[in-house]
């Protein structure tokens, strides 16, 4: 495995020019720029990690409650599919928005904003694999029906 690329979207002009961070730190400021941003109509964060020869080696999926300090975050990689564990914030799937298009997450993954900064500094330092700080349940489809 060679070096790994991140590429990270959360407005609709980074789906030309993506956010590509150059370090773990990096990453994890993107939540302080949607935090300050304040749109909860982009508060969801798209996260691929890619090797050089361009297979996917995660999805990582990341939702910032920007008037909070919580979010979520879901990851599917080798490992598996995953969402993060947190409290129990709602009973309701938590919302995020991808461009205006909603995006559910399990309604007990909401974990703070410093354990989800620090989580995706070690994804990065990690190369793609699940970071271990956070507590993580298995994906489901939490969809309303």
């Amino acid at each position: 495995m060679g070096d790994i690329l991140f590429e990270t979207a959360y407005l609709p002009e980074h789906r030309d020019s993506p956010i590509i961070p150059a370090s773990g730190e990096e990453l994890a400021a993107v939540i302080d720029q949607m935090k300050a941003n304040g749109r909860t109509d982009c508060n969801y964060l798209t996260i691929f990690a890619i090797d050089t020869d361009r297979s996917h080696i995660a999805h990582i999926g990341v939702g910032v409650d920007v008037g909070n300090d919580v979010g979520s975050i879901y990851f599917v990689g080798a490992e598996g599919a995953f969402f993060s564990k947190g409290r129990q914030v709602s009973r309701e799937p938590l919302v995020y928005f991808e461009f205006g298009n909603p995006r559910f997450f399990a309604p007990d993954s909401g974990i703070g904003l410093s354990d989800l900064k620090i989580a995706l500094t070690r994804l990065y330092q990690g190369g793609g694999v699940k970071p271990g700080n956070v507590e993580w349940q298995d994906w489901f489809d939490a969809e309303p029906e």
